[in-house]
């Protein structure tokens, strides 16, 4: 006999396997999932995840995988709130109620979606990784997915993907517009445009098209969400309108460096109590939910990343310029935004260099392969003083960090600059966002 909740479940399941997932426009990412291993995707909400997962299920049916044997259920169903007493084998047994022929018999494809706010959930997946014949597909809006929440039950058998909102490069594929400079005027005066309406929307799928006014209140929508559901809620946080305001905080320094001491200090003399600890943590929330990206500086001393402060970037330009950044203005910082997370795309660690003179380089990325690739972003090489500034700043990290190769990213200028140190690249904004790699370093 099934019990109520066995029986809701039942019916989330049969109405979950009505939905026929739609093709969608290919992202960069594309997660390999392996035999024994879970596959987990993490970004921010409302990049993308859940369109992934659904091009995941059109791929498997392609491939003749029957509908039934595609386990795909989305925890934000609010029915899915009778799993809150951890009692996940009431999930196990309605599906198996449903197909019991399948059970141990035939591959089952679990695709869990924002599954981490449930208890002990991932006690249920190592079950079912274990002991059946799966493969294994979630998501999830925190970083925390992989290092907080998971429990020594899925230490090592999981496999991890990080999910942003469209790139430049994602935009002109979407708008079935090449990626790569053809030569062709048509093709440039496209590439163009969507440049432009690419700097003024952002990455967010949901926003492309809509009205400047539509896009606003969506991108407020997306912030409330985010700080309700993916940091208050998770982290229990006593003083939610604090917080928003430590975000906002946050945001209207984007591309320069936090003091949570200086920040503790102008809320004290506006009447807020909020000490220091207490804001750092509240920026690390919000980096676990992707909202943020904090730079730390670059140094071997662990000490010294941590005692110093980072720069704070939005993990989508448009967004941050929603809720108030006010960085339009100010073309550089925007550009500085942007070229922060399309790094981040292509790889987990990300700094910003002080060299042993005190120049600074927005930023030094370490590669998959271990490469180093320091970048710095102008926004006009034309000013003599400008240029050679930051190919001082440049050259001498060349020679500290002994690599021979480095960019600057510019807003329309393209040029290869010679020095003793090595090659200095000069790309174009648009050119180095629509690449699918990033140029190789060293």
């Amino acid at each position: 006999m099934m019990n109520e909740s066995q029986q809701i479940l039942q019916g989330v399941i049969q109405d979950a396997m009505q939905i026929l997932p739609e093709t969608a426009s290919p992202r960069d990412l594309q997660p390999e999932v392996l035999p024994r291993k879970v596959s987990i995707c993490m970004g921010v909400r409302r990049c993308g995840k859940s369109t992934l997962l659904e091009g995941y299920l059109c791929e498997l049916m392609k491939k003749g995988v029957p509908r039934e044997n595609i386990l795909w259920l989305n925890f934000m169903d609010d029915r899915l709130s009778v799993l809150m007493n951890g009692n996940w084998n009431n999930l196990y047994e309605a599906y198996y109620g449903l197909y019991p022929e399948k059970r141990r018999q035939e591959k089952v494809y679990i695709i869990f979606d924002e599954m981490q706010g449930y208890p002990q959930w991932e006690l249920f997946i190592e079950r079912m990784r274990r002991e059946d014949n799966c493969d294994i597909f979630l998501t999830g809006s925190s970083s925390k997915l992989l290092s907080k929440e998971i429990g020594t039950s899925l230490r090592g058998r999981t496999l991890s993907w990080e999910l942003f909102p469209f790139s430049f490069g994602e935009t002109l594929v979407r708008k079935g517009i090449e990626r790569t400079p053809t030569g062709d005027t048509t093709h440039r005066l496209m590439v163009e445009k969507t440049w432009r309406e690419y700097v003024e929307q952002g990455g967010f799928p949901e926003v492309f098209g809509l009205s400047p006014q539509t896009r606003l209140r969506l991108h407020q929508e997306y912030f409330s969400s985010i700080l309700y559901h993916d940091v208050v809620e998770r982290n229990q946080v006593k003083q939610p309108l604090l917080l928003r305001q430590v975000a906002k905080r946050a945001l209207a320094q984007t591309g320069s460096l936090f003091s949570a001491s200086k920040t503790a200090k102008d809320f004290a003399s506006m009447g807020f109590r909020i000490g220091r600890d207490e804001i750092s943590e509240y920026m690390q929330w919000l980096e676990d939910a992707y909202f943020i990206i904090a730079v730390p500086p670059g140094s071997p001393s662990m000490g010294i990343q941590q005692r110093r402060m980072k720069k704070i970037y939005c993990v989508d330009h448009a967004l941050a310029q929603s809720l108030g950044a006010r960085i339009t203005p100010n073309r550089g910082q925007l550009l500085e935004n942007m070229v922060c997370v399309q790094l981040r795309r292509h790889c987990q660690t990300l700094y910003y260099y002080n060299t042993r003179q005190g120049y600074e380089v927005d930023f030094l990325a370490i590669l998959p392969d271990n490469s180093l690739m320091p970048v710095q972003v102008c926004d006009n090489t034309a000013d003599s003083t400008t240029r050679n500034r930051e190919i001082r700043a440049l050259t001498a990290t060349m020679a500290e960090i002994e690599v021979c190769r480095a960019w600057i990213i510019t807003a329309n200028h393209k040029e290869t600059i010679t020095t003793p140190q090595g090659t200095i690249f000069c790309i174009p904004a648009p050119e180095f966002l629509m690449a699918k790699e990033l140029p190789q370093g060293q």
